[in-house]
């Protein structure tokens, strides 16, 4: 018992014993001394502080040996049986073939792969009770074949009548003897496949029948077949049965459930003494409503009480019981599950939550989840799990009340799923640290979300992101299906260059821009951050006094701009004559001047020599491609005031 029982109570039928060693029906381990053959039913009830329970276990004890007629057709396998293997090596085992009835399972040795010539296997009955019959005999069923007369191999039957300290040879055989074999000489290996290969179906043989009188009378009887090795071929028995003549006429007597409800299985016993040759039982309201087994399984589709009746024989007599109203049967109550899930409508790679809710389940119901018939968890009324599209999800119950209608009940759902979109992103490249918010695209379908690190309303900030390699990702949600699929690729943010800055040439009053090592192209933008137009190079010259940005840009496009440097050293006059302007400077091939109104204009080369002398009305192009390179001066001359602006061939 479990549940750490503190009291014991033992109760035995029919009485025929006595509690020895000091032991009584209150003890945990009786000991227990028989004074009468036959089968004996325990019950024992334990009980703890929080309670008691009780269990029956019917007929639990044989005294004396198995009661006849016996019959063994070893379709249930070896019950009681016992197999004696002196050597370890092949011996008698269970096997299906044909020809037999009923059922198809036999005991065999396998002589034929069976090389130890003269090894002895015995199969030994369970103890039998021949006390209160006379006319015993045993009839058993055989097939046999023998590979030659140098390799054939014997079968032998003994009994036992003081429970298998001695032995008594009753018959024996060879498996080459014309009037036992079944198949004769074969030399491969025999198996039975028609009633032909066996004794009840051969016409060259006949089924032995053993005469066991001698041992009428007396209980403790055993019988054991042995097989004696010869390397020869198959054998194999069946369908013992051993019968007798009853001497005294039996007392019906019967014990079983009496308490159930409709639907519930109950079981009867016969404990008629001596066993009796044929009994017939009558079930009121019961299906079936007649049986000649020992222990019949009834079930009830009515409440109600009902009739149990029993009627036994044998060859001395007959006898019969009838119990009024043994029966009493109440309605069973119906047991349901109800199976909820968090879904029945779900995306592609989605966890269902699913749960069971047992009605009348008893105090302890076991769940069990399957998937299309497939058993998938047992002992829990949750499940969780992915599913493909049309997938049965069903829950069973088996309620721990026996009085139920339907012991097992069952719910299913079916799950639908649904695919995910198809979603693509194309590659991100890069982005500059100091390029400002950049607009992420390439996804596919239209009309997503773009995510990821520094990326606000579908737009990547750089500088929030920071510089490094960052994932952009692209989620897409079906409107139809709500189902939801996302991409993502990588976005590299690069540094941007180091902060330059500006100086002024004290000599020419060009602006100079100073950068971090590397090659950048220019543009130097005004005060209000405009680019201006042709200056495009390290230096620039300013007309007007005002405040100037030098931006550089890298071989990758990435770009930084300098601190606003000021200019107010331009003169009077020469804010008079604000408005020349001259590029590109430097200049290769052509070189543009322009001014407002009309204006003389000279160009001195770095040797002091005019070059050029001309007047210039609004603005000239000059074609500069075979000057000598190096440093120029232009003058543009109004009046009495001069403007010089530098210029550089190169």
């Amino acid at each position: 018992s479990s549940g750490q029982p503190t009291s014991w109570y033992w109760q035995i039928t029919p009485s025929t014993y006595n509690f020895v060693g000091g032991t009584n029906d209150s003890s945990q381990f009786p000991i227990i001394t028989f004074t009468a053959t036959g089968n004996y039913t325990v019950s024992l009830t334990a009980t703890n502080t929080y309670g008691s329970d009780d269990t029956t276990q019917y007929q639990a004890i044989s005294v004396g040996g198995a009661t006849l007629p016996f019959v063994e057709d070893f379709e249930s396998g070896l019950s009681g049986w016992e197999i004696i293997n002196p050597d370890n090596g092949m011996t008698w085992s269970s096997a299906t073939v044909g020809g037999t009835t009923p059922g198809s399972s036999v005991m065999t040795v396998g002589h034929y792969s069976y090389s130890t010539s003269g090894a002895v296997d015995e199969l030994v009955s369970p103890l039998l009770d021949f006390s209160n019959d006379t006319l015993v005999s045993m009839t058993f069923e055989y097939a046999s074949a023998f590979y030659s007369s140098g390799y054939s191999d014997s079968l032998k039957v003994y009994v036992s009548d003081d429970c298998g300290i001695m032995w008594a040879e009753v018959a024996a055989w060879s498996s080459a003897d014309a009037n036992f074999s079944t198949a004769g000489q074969l030399t491969s290996s025999f198996v039975p496949n028609d009633s032909t290969k066996w004794c009840h179906g051969n016409s060259f043989v006949a089924c032995p029948s053993i005469n066991l009188d001698a041992y009428s009378g007396k209980s403790g009887i055993q019988v054991k077949f042995v097989a004696i090795n010869g390397y020869g071929n198959n054998l194999f028995i069946d369908n013992i049965n051993i019968t007798g003549q009853s001497q005294v006429a039996p007392i019906a007597s019967f014990t079983g459930d009496s308490v159930g409800c409709t639907g519930q299985t109950l079981n009867f016993f016969d404990f008629t003494t001596p066993t009796p040759a044929a009994r017939t039982w009558y079930f009121q309201g019961g299906t079936p409503s007649t049986s000649n087994a020992p222990n019949p399984s009834v079930t009830y589709g009515a409440a109600g009480s009902y009739d149990v009746k029993l009627v036994v024989s044998n060859a001395a007599g007959t006898d019969s019981v009838t119990l009024s109203n043994y029966v009493t049967i109440t309605p069973a109550i119906v047991s349901s599950v109800a199976l909820s899930v968090s879904g029945t409508m779900v995306c592609k790679h989605d966890s269902v939550f699913a749960s069971a809710t047992g009605t009348n389940g008893g105090l302890i119901p076991a769940y069990d989840w399957y998937i299309n018939g497939t058993l998938v968890l047992s002992g829990s009324s949750t499940f969780s799990g992915t599913f493909n599209d049309g997938d049965v999800l069903k829950v069973a119950m088996t309620s721990s009340d026996d009085c139920v209608s339907s012991k097992v009940v069952s719910d299913s759902v079916i799950i639908n799923v649904n695919p995910l979109p198809v979603v693509t992103l194309s590659s991100q490249g890069y982005v500059c640290e100091l390029g400002g918010p950049q607009q992420l695209s390439g996804g596919t379908p239209v009309g997503g979300i773009y995510s990821g690190t520094g990326v606000t309303n579908d737009s990547i900030y750089p500088l929030l992101a920071g510089v490094g390699s960052h994932w952009i990702y692209y989620t897409y949600a079906d409107a139809t299906t709500g189902c939801s699929n996302m991409k993502q690729r990588t976005l590299s943010v690069q540094p941007a260059p180091g902060k330059p800055s500006v100086s002024q040439d004290a000599t020419t009053g060009e602006l100079v821009a100073t950068t971090p090592a590397g090659f950048y192209s220019y543009e130097w933008l005004d005060a209000n951050m405009n680019l201006i137009a042709g200056a495009t190079s390290a230096t620039y010259l300013p007309t007007a006094n005002g405040d100037y940005y030098v931006k550089i840009i890298s071989n990758i496009q990435c770009s930084n701009v300098s601190d606003v440097y000021s200019v107010n050293n331009i003169g009077l006059e020469e804010e008079l004559l604000a408005g020349f302007e001259i590029f590109p400077n430097p200049a290769t091939n052509l070189l543009t001047i322009r001014t407002t109104g009309e204006a003389e204009l000279r160009i001195i080369d770095a040797a002091g020599r005019a070059v050029l002398e001309t007047n210039i009305t609004s603005s000239l192009d000059l074609d500069v491609q075979g000057w000598a390179r190096g440093a120029y001066i232009v003058q543009f001359i109004k009046g009495d005031a001069i403007e010089i602006l530098p210029v550089m061939l190169k």
